[in-house]
């Protein structure tokens, strides 16, 4: 049976629902064709503070061990950790609702990763994308990202013990990653808090981006307040084909309305929306 929007409004809206922005392009080329989503090595992330190279300090205490040996042993874990920790590591950047705004409403995540509104937003049912993505890749974690005012130097200082000093310097940088897994994937600045980023972290022994299928998880395409006309017509007959719904977000007044992609008269639909939430539905207001 199919499902009223008011019904796909509710399930949007769940804590259950993840969005992933996007543009045009990519949606077309990659992610319809293919049924698959990218996790993306942390190198490659917009956050210097993951994707750069940093040096791990070195904490030795009750280690006899004389200082040049130290510091050989610390150039060699911090080799492998940033391996682990910049290559290894994938990351899934999702946003996810909050009691202030849908996370499909999010108007800077619409300028900066949905291509300034041409672009769209794809709504995922969490639980099934994560046990999609499981089928493919170790999945690590899947949380909340916290945001924090300022990184603890004390965080990025390894606790050697003598027993490390005996073992493979791969499994003991791996272990040392286990252990600073959230501080590293799941903290960010505040200055990224309006993103309310939701993030799933994945692990392979492979240096490149990985294209993951994300099977049935995929539940609607929300098009940007600007996404091209011309293009509706494609996005009509892969929804159809895949028997996946679609809408637009947008901005009227101080109304934020989710409207059909492709009605008869989208002007005449978009004034009876605000007209209809401006007495019925006051958590569409801005």
């Amino acid at each position: 049976m199919k499902k009223t929007k008011d019904e796909f409004r509710r399930i949007l809206n769940s804590k259950n629902t993840v969005f992933h922005y996007t543009t045009a392009m990519t949606l077309f080329e990659h992610i319809l064709p293919t049924n698959k989503i990218r996790m993306s090595m942390s190198k490659n992330t917009n956050d210097p503070y993951e994707s750069n190279k940093y040096y791990f300090h070195g904490n030795f205490k009750n280690v006899e061990l004389p200082g040049q040996n130290r510091a050989n042993l610390l150039g060699l874990l911090n080799n492998q950790f940033d391996l682990i920790r910049r290559n290894f590591s994938k990351l899934l950047c999702l946003s996810k609702n909050t009691n202030k705004i849908e996370g499909y409403f999010k108007s800077r995540m619409w300028a900066q990763y949905g291509d300034n509104n041409k672009g769209v937003c794809l709504a995922f049912n969490k639980t099934n994308l994560i046990n999609a993505l499981k089928n493919e890749i170790e999945v690590l974690n899947h949380k909340c990202i916290t945001y924090v005012d300022i990184f603890n130097h004390e965080d990025y200082t390894f606790n050697i013990s003598t027993k490390d000093l005996n073992n493979d310097p791969y499994q003991v940088a791996y272990k040392k990653f286990i252990e600073k897994l959230e501080i590293i994937f799941l903290k960010k600045l505040q200055d990224f808090k309006d993103e309310d980023e939701y993030r799933i972290i994945g692990f392979n022994k492979s240096e490149q981006d990985e294209d993951l299928e994300y099977k049935d998880s995929l539940i609607a395409i929300i098009v940007g307040d600007r996404f091209p006309d011309g293009l509706l017509p494609s996005l009509q007959f892969f929804c159809k084909n895949k028997n996946i719904p679609s809408f637009k977000c947008y901005w009227n007044k101080n109304i934020r309305i989710l409207a059909d992609c492709y009605p008869n008269n989208i002007h005449l639909q978009y004034e009876n929306e605000y007209k209809e939430l401006k007495f019925k539905d006051l958590n569409y207001m801005l």
